[in-house]
Order: C-alpha cells, then sequence, then structure tokens
C-alpha cells in the first residue's frame, strides 16, 4: 500500500470513543489541501502519538478547559475548530462536551442567543454558531457605518455654539461659593448688583468676574482721588 492507503486503513480501523476524531482526520484529507501527515504515513504516526500518547499534552488540554484559558476573539469558526483540537487533545472525545465548552467560552452576545437552545450535535452547532457570528458582525459594521453621521451631528452642534447668534451661556454660570455669596450679600444673580433681585433686572447680564475687576477698579479710582484730595487741601 501506498503511504495514504496505508493511513485511511489505519483510521478506519479506530472505533470508540475516538472514532469521531477518526471521521474529522478522513474530512481533512478529503480537503483541498491536506494536512502534511495526510501522504506521510511517519508524520501521520507523529500525529496520532500526539493526539493519543503524550500525557504532558494532555494535561496542559486539560488545564486549558478547566481553567477557562479557551475564549473566542477571533472568528468562530477558527475558535471552534480551536475547541474541537483541545478537547480531542484532552481525550475529550463525546461531541456534546465540545458542545458545552464552546458554548460557555463563546461571545456573550452569541451565548445569550443560544440560551436554552444549544445543539447538542456538533455540525449543526457549528452551523448555528457560525451563522450567528456573521450576523453579529453584520450588526457591528452596521453600527459602524451609522456612527460618522453622529461624529458629524455632534460637530455640528459643536460649531453653532460657536455661532454668535448662540452665545455661550456657561460663562454666565455660578459656583456654589458665588451662588452663597450672592444669597448672603444680597446680590442680582444677572447684574451681581445690589438692591434688586434677578428677576426684576433690567441691566444685561454680566459674566460675574468682570463685574468685581470693575468694582475693585472703581474702588481704587475713588481712593486715588481721595488721596489727591487730601493733597490739595
Amino acid at each position: 500500500m501506498t503511504d495514504e492507503e496505508q493511513i485511511r486503513f489505519t483510521l478506519q480501523l479506530i472505533k470508540g470513543d475516538a472514532e469521531f476524531w477518526k471521521e474529522t482526520a478522513l474530512d481533512n484529507m478529503d480537503q483541498c489541501y491536506p494536512p502534511n501527515w495526510a501522504n506521510d504515513w511517519v508524520l501521520f504516526r507523529g500525529h496520532f502519538k500526539t493526539c493519543f500518547c503524550n500525557c504532558q499534552q494532555v494535561e496542559r488540554a486539560e488545564f486549558i478547559l478547566t481553567m477557562g484559558k479557551l475564549v473566542q476573539i477571533t472568528n468562530a469558526s477558527d475558535f471552534l475548530d480551536k475547541v474541537r483540537d483541545t478537547c480531542q487533545k484532552a481525550r475529550w472525545n463525546n461531541p456534546a462536551q465540545w458542545c458545552t465548552m464552546a458554548c460557555t467560552r463563546l461571545k456573550k452576545e452569541i451565548t445569550a442567543t443560544l440560551a436554552g437552545q444549544v445543539p447538542h450535535d456538533w455540525g449543526n452547532f457549528v452551523s448555528t454558531v457560525i451563522n450567528m457570528d456573521k450576523d453579529l458582525q453584520h450588526a457591528q459594521n452596521k453600527e459602524k457605518h451609522s456612527n460618522p453621521k453622529k461624529k458629524a451631528l455632534t460637530s455640528n452642534t459643536t460649531s453653532t455654539s460657536k455661532d454668535p447668534n448662540h452665545p455661550n451661556l456657561l460663562k454666565f454660570k455660578l459656583s456654589d461659593d458665588k451662588r452663597k455669596e450672592h444669597v448672603e450679600g444680597g446680590l442680582c444673580f444677572k447684574c451681581h448688583k445690589k438692591g434688586h433681585a434677578s428677576k426684576d433686572c433690567k441691566n444685561e447680564t454680566m459674566v460675574y468676574k468682570d463685574t468685581k475687576k470693575a468694582q475693585v477698579a472703581n474702588i481704587e479710582t475713588t481712593l486715588e482721588k481721595k488721596e489727591d484730595f487730601v493733597k490739595s487741601n
């Protein structure tokens, strides 16, 4: 027999818990681009031993599966292939186990959609998850395309706030301390002068700090006039 015939004959002899692994291997051999071991007996033996005879690899695969190290960060197809391969390395050859393990490690959006309707057949599970992942990607791409419009709308809103016809009212806002100062001093909240309330104020709205500067300037001018008057006397 050729190496390929010998490999196929050997795979046909596999039964029991590893039977699904056998079917996967035969499917891989029939692909357009089969794995390197598909027509090389030595490489196939190494691949077989890696999956079933390497105790350290089994322990490592079990650790990855039980400690939550395997999560979906790629597309669903690649992730599910990794789940299946890791389960096989850990000698978890029951497809129902693969479905359960994959379901708890998928994206939250897909897991929420699958709640209560997880297929136990691996083939159906794979096709269902891949379709859900495609729908999710499509929705996310659609949202990304709609975001620039929102940004443009935000920029337009920002530009109108700089428009002289739409003055910025934030400069007239008072802090808590300044509001307290107005209440205790009986000052108008609009022009910041004594003697009337803001609802009765007929003056223009003033910025408080500008008003205080003007008051300080008036006091200094008054003091200078008094000094000049004293000196002249």
